[in-house]
């Protein structure tokens, strides 16, 4: 899961994952997987970004706002691919 992913980078210091954590972050304005208290959790410091937005949601919050906005668009896509594989079977 992204906590135990998140948990175990700042555990053991893993930049590159942290890095990568780091630019999710900024480009979904979130801070942590739940909120900047996760940072706490695992003896770690949250990043300046977390602080310059005082309502910054956690990331995992982030992504399933970003799937629930786009589904009825991938939805529609996939169906319209699914009807046009259908048509070309018939």
């Amino acid at each position: 899961s992204l906590t135990t992913v998140f948990g175990k980078a700042l555990m053991n210091n893993d930049t590159r994952v942290m890095k990568v954590f780091h630019q999710l972050e900024d480009k979904l304005d979130c801070c942590g997987v739940n909120g900047k208290d996760d940072y706490s959790k695992y003896h770690g410091f949250a990043p300046p970004s977390c602080f310059q937005n005082a309502t910054s949601k956690g990331c995992s919050t982030a992504i399933i706002d970003i799937l629930e906005t786009n589904l009825p668009i991938v939805g529609g896509v996939l169906g319209a691919v699914l009807v046009i594989e259908l048509g070309i079977f018939v």
